[in-house]
């Protein structure tokens, strides 16, 4: 599966998404630093627990327990070792709805940044801070390339080792007023598109609440435009209440085509109140009661989860299956998605299935039914 295939695996508002579930990460250090062809796996420890980030721009974005198979590290990874290996993570930064985030390392007296670019053919940058003071949570000068694993010149920046690093261009999105930016003589679509949510949630807002692909924000009706601003609102916030409570980044995504952000903002589970009683702001437990209302506390949250998991069950036809595999069924998709586009038929893929998917139980037209177990 090549790059161009996967650029559109993650919109904006997805890598806002991963970015918060990846605040964990913070204060944590990366231990080492590995590579399986073009992706870059980090094995990182916080919060007493091991994990490994597996890093591929543009279209893959995983979180893993077991550590994946590794390859001898050349390149922008053998950089990324040589400088950073042992660091300490400060920060896992992003700008909303952009599709680049990167994480902030000190390492001896140097500050360094590994950048990841989810966009176009998607980049690895390991740049590292020569500028006056300490550099802010924000991108400032001073940032200069040490290594890149595609090197490239665009109009407004330089991607080569020795230049200085900058961010592609970026307008902050306001979902919360969106008349402004949605006007104009182009496309609702497009313009929804360009400003944090892909072409896949851009062309489910359209579907769903019933637009035409051609329409423009002027084209609207009043009642139709208070729609879209509530979808964007939903976006706005992006189930913030589920990811806090640790549930699993990539169950947001589970809805899929089977539901929109509107539909999470609509599922009658609100936060219940004083689900953490047994807890205070700075999770320490309360005085009285001491450890077991903390434990209390903690068995409401779990099962609230557990109630919370058997909705986005219900909701999506996909089922728990789905989401469990977040990262497999991404590649499956991405698969069929380039099949379909070289073929316009999915006749005959089962001929270059890959071994390591499902197998196929039914082909029915552009849908396909896979042999798996709900768990």
């Amino acid at each position: 599966m090549t790059d161009e295939k996967l650029h559109d695996a993650y919109a904006g508002v997805d890598i806002s998404r991963i970015v918060h579930d990846l605040q964990w990460l913070v204060n944590g250090r990366l231990n080492r630093v590995t590579r399986r062809g073009g992706m870059l796996i980090l094995e990182v420890y916080a919060r007493q627990e091991r994990r490994y980030l597996l890093l591929d721009p543009p279209g893959f974005i995983a979180c893993a327990r077991v550590k994946p198979p590794g390859e001898p590290v050349t390149g922008v990874s053998l950089l990324v070792r040589r400088h950073v290996e042992h660091a300490r993570i400060k920060q896992v930064g992003t700008r909303f709805a952009d599709r680049v985030f990167w994480l902030t390392l000190e390492h001896t007296d140097r500050v360094y940044r590994l950048v990841l670019e989810y966009f176009g053919n998607g980049n690895i940058i390991l740049a590292r801070w020569d500028g006056e003071g300490s550099p802010s949570e924000e991108w400032d000068d001073g940032w200069r390339i040490l290594g890149v694993r595609v090197a490239a010149e665009y109009g407004v920046r330089s991607l080569k080792p020795g230049r200085a690093y900058r961010p592609p261009p970026y307008t902050p999105v306001d979902y919360a007023h969106p008349d402004g930016w949605l006007g104009g003589e182009k496309r609702l679509v497009t313009l929804l598109a360009r400003h944090g949510l892909g072409g896949k949630y851009a062309d489910h807002v359209i579907r769903r609440l019933g637009i035409l692909v051609e329409a423009r924000w002027e084209d609207l009706a009043e009642d139709v435009k208070g729609k879209v601003r509530e979808v964007l609102a939903g976006y706005a916030q992006p189930v913030g209440w589920m990811v806090k409570d640790a549930l699993p980044w990539l169950a947001n995504h589970a809805l899929g085509e089977e539901a929109s952000v509107e539909a999470f903002c609509q599922l009658d589970l609100p936060l219940p109140e004083g689900m953490m009683s047994g807890v205070t702001a700075s999770g320490e437990e309360k005085k009285e009661g001491g450890e077991r209302q903390g434990v209390r506390a903690l068995e409401r949250q779990e099962a609230y989860k557990h109630e919370l998991e058997e909705k986005i069950r219900l909701l999506t036809r996909r089922g728990e299956w789905y989401y469990t595999h977040y990262p497999l069924a991404k590649e499956i998709e991405a698969f069929i998605n380039a099949y379909w586009e070289a073929h316009h038929t999915l006749r005959g893929i089962e001929k270059e299935w890959p071994a390591h998917f499902p197998r196929i139980r039914l082909v029915e037209g552009k849908r396909i039914i896979l042999d798996v177990q709900e768990d």
